[in-house]
This record gives C-alpha cells, structure tokens and sequence, in this order.
C-alpha cells in the first residue's frame, strides 16, 4: 500500500493532486470554492501540504461552462 509509505492523510484533508486540479477549475472560472463557518469543511493543501484560509472548503459551486 501506498500509505505505509508516505503515511495517511489527516481527516478531511484531500490529496494535493485534487486540491491544484480545484484551484485550477477556480482560476479558470469553471468552479467558486466557498468556506462557510456553518458547515464541514474539507483542507485542500497547497505546495508541501501547507494550507491558508483559502483551502477551508465546505461548497463548490459550478459557475458554468466557459466558451
């Protein structure tokens, strides 16, 4: 297995792999990731799973399809 080897990751925290591909979506328009104080959240790490304000998600809203 993978995790005896990189070890697991804390709860409600996604991969880092998902959280690039999210705030990719969101530079691009495609998505808008909300934190809302009232709801479970999920951690989306940054660059050495270091995390800011910014990856407090609790809703990802879909802005549409970008022509």
């Amino acid at each position: 297995m993978v995790e005896t080897h990189i070890g697991r990751r804390q709860p409600n925290y996604l991969s880092t792999s998902t959280a690039f591909a999210l705030f990719r979506l969101q530079d691009e328009g495609y998505i808008q990731l909300k934190g809302e104080s009232d709801a479970d959240i999920m951690i989306l790490p940054k660059f050495n799973n270091q995390f800011d304000d910014n990856g407090r998600v609790s809703h990802i809203i879909w802005q549409g399809e970008k022509s």
